[in-house]
């Protein structure tokens, strides 16, 4: 039996070229809802506030937190598409702040130095 390995490894390396073309692209989630929480607390108290995101592709989503005070929080165990997420924080100094909130497919580690908060 004579086999022909040119045709086999152009066969093969057809294969290896037509199958990355096979793959679904990736999308970001869309911008997460702006984070619903209280307006207005005393300095200290452990506010709770709740956010989502909606991924086209049906993908898991993170969310973490811009606590608008030069804190972030780490990001949230993935939770799924649409669902809300809820973190707390709590302000040491009197001020007006802006909380913001991120979305993600996959959670991102938190810089070192950065505890979760």
């Amino acid at each position: 039996m004579n086999i022909n390995w040119a045709a086999i490894g152009l066969a093969a390396a057809l294969l290896a070229l037509a199958l990355p073309s096979c793959k679904k692209q990736n999308h970001r989630p869309d911008a997460p809802t702006a984070p619903s929480g209280p307006d207005s607390a005393a300095i200290g108290d452990t506010l709770t506030f709740t956010a989502s995101a909606v991924d086209s592709d049906g993908d898991s989503v993170a969310i973490r937190f811009d606590w608008g005070d030069g804190d972030t929080s780490a990001w949230s165990d993935l939770a799924v598409s649409g669902e809300s997420v809820t973190m707390t924080h709590s302000w040491r100094d009197s001020g007006s702040y802006s909380v913001r909130a991120q979305s993600e497919t996959k959670p991102i580690p938190s810089p070192p130095g950065q505890p979760p908060t």
